[in-house]
Order: C-alpha cells, then structure tokens, then sequence
C-alpha cells in the first residue's frame, strides 16, 4: 500500500513538473512570436502612413523639381523639335490672316495702315508665345502648387497610430500560440497587399508627372494657333488641359483627406478587432488609389478639356 502511495505521489510530481514545463515551454515560444508579431504590425502601419505622407509631399513638388533631369530633356526637346515646327504653322497662320484681311478689304483697295499694325501687333505677340510657351506653362503649374499648398491637408498619422496602438494591445493580450500564429500570418498577408497598394498609390502620382511632361513638350504648337480664329480652339483646349493637369493635384489632396477620415471613423469600442483595423486601413487605401485614378478625368470635366 505504502508503494502505491509512493508511486502515485512520484506520479503526480512528474505530471505536474512535466505540465510546469510545457506551461514555461508554451511562455517562451509565446514571448519568441510576439516580438516579430509587434514589429510585423508595427511595420505595417507605419508604411501606409509614409507611404501616403511621401505620395502626398510629391504633389507639392514643380514639374522642373520633380525630375530635374527629366525636365531638362523635356525643354530642349521643346526648343529644338516643337519650336521650329510651331514657328511654321505661327508663319502659315498668319500668311492666311494676311490674304483674309486682303480679300476682305477688297483686293487691298481699303488696305491701311491700321491692318498692317494689327498684323505687326500679332507678329510681335505670335512671336512672345512661341518663346515663352514653357515659361507660361509652368506658371499655370505654379498657380496649382499655390492652391495645393493653400489647401493645408496632411495625411492623419495619429488615425494610423491608434490603429498600431490597438493592434499592439490585442498582441499583448494573446495568451494563444495559435491566436498568435494567425496574428503574424494574417500581419504578413495584409503588409503585402498594403505594400503593393501603396506602389499603386506612388504610381498614380506620377503618371500624372509623365502625362504632364509629355503635354509640356509639345507646348510651343498649341500657342502658335492662338492667334487664329478657327485654329484657336487647339490652342485654348490646350491651354484647358494644362489648367486641368495644374488643378489635379488639389483634387488629389482632398481624396487623402478622404483617406484620413475613414481611416478616423469610429471603430475603435468594445466590438472593434484586430481584422477589423486592418480591414479598415486596406479598404480606405483602395479607396484612395481608385480615386487617385479619377482626379484626371474629374479635373477634365470641369476645365471642360478633352
């Protein structure tokens, strides 16, 4: 009888020194993932918030300090391609409002001094466009700088820090290696998907900059028709779109201010979750790169460019 005690006695110890082992086993595991789990979800939220912050500074920069190299190209190309041929069509325009005012006075029987000024004065001002078409672009590019920056948004990072917050508090309070596991697995799957959202996001911008310089190039043709009647509405529907191209990235700002306030809307009480933050940032982040997509058609629309 005394054995048996004796046995179960030593039994006993044994699981319980074997449960007290895995108990510590389990704690260190736990402690191993959860370090590389906070960093995973630290990672991911402070990317999207500098991904969009640099995405965001980028449509404060100029054309010409955007891709100074770039812009350099792009201006000789201008003067030494777009110039010469635009100097042609200016030189052809104005031969045809020459004959127009000739037929029009009757065989140059009523041709005056007063017609000759008025084609000297469209000579000299044809002649102005033509070699300032690039300076006058960028001044309209210029004006969209100032109306972006009187804008005043910037992209919410204490919305993104609250985010991090929760998802830290909820990694802590795991008790679970497979809570945890899911943790990092699912902490993992949504930086790609944030991480690829957020090229798409630099890659809208900068379409805009490559859409930009190719319109810039080409800027000495479209001012040489000004001074034409019928050939004007070249010129003025360029002149549309360079307004439209300068104005977008107004637009642009308002939808990371959209991005900021869903990214601030109430979700964080006693029934918000984890997956539901993360849901949230990856849908607010959708959100922003469809819109970022739209502001070129949105700015056409209302500068009436095509």
């Amino acid at each position: 009888m005394n054995f048996i005690m004796c046995a179960d006695f030593i039994l006993d110890d044994i699981g319980e020194y074997v449960q007290n082992l895995l108990d510590s086993l389990k704690k260190v595991f736990l402690e191993a993932l959860r370090e590389p789990c906070i960093t995973t979800y630290s990672d991911l939220f402070s990317e999207a918030k500098y991904t969009t912050a640099a995405a965001a500074a980028d449509l404060m920069v100029t054309p010409e300090n955007m891709f100074p190299g770039v812009y350099e190209i792009i201006s000789r190309i201008a003067e030494t391609v777009f110039l010469p041929v635009a100097g042609i069509i200016l030189v052809c325009i104005l031969s045809y409002e020459t004959v127009s005012m000739m037929a029009e006075s009757n065989r140059m029987k009523e041709f005056g001094p007063a017609d000759v000024f008025v084609l000297v004065v469209k000579i000299l001002v044809g002649v102005i466009l033509l070699s300032h078409a690039t300076d006058l672009v960028n001044t309209c590019f210029k004006i969209g700088q100032w109306a972006v920056g009187q804008a005043g948004i910037e992209v919410g990072d204490a919305a993104l820090g609250e985010g991090m917050e929760d998802a830290i508090e909820m990694i802590n309070q795991t008790t679970s290696i497979v809570e945890m596991i899911w943790y990092i697995v699912l902490g993992a799957l949504m930086k790609l998907l944030i991480s690829g959202l957020g090229v798409v996001i630099k890659l809208a911008v900068w379409m805009r900059f490559v859409e930009l310089y190719l319109f810039v190039v080409s800027a000495p043709i479209p001012f040489s028709t000004f001074l034409n009647k019928e050939w004007g509405q070249v010129g003025m529907n360029y002149l549309r779109k360079i307004l439209s191209l300068a104005f977008q990235p107004v637009y642009m700002i308002v939808c990371f201010a959209i991005f900021t306030g869903i990214l601030t809307m109430s979700g964080t009480g006693e029934g918000s979750s984890l997956l539901g933050e993360l849901t949230k940032a990856f849908a607010a982040m959708c959100i922003l790169a469809l819109a970022l997509f739209k502001t070129g058609s949105i700015a056409d629309s209302i500068f009436n460019a095509h």
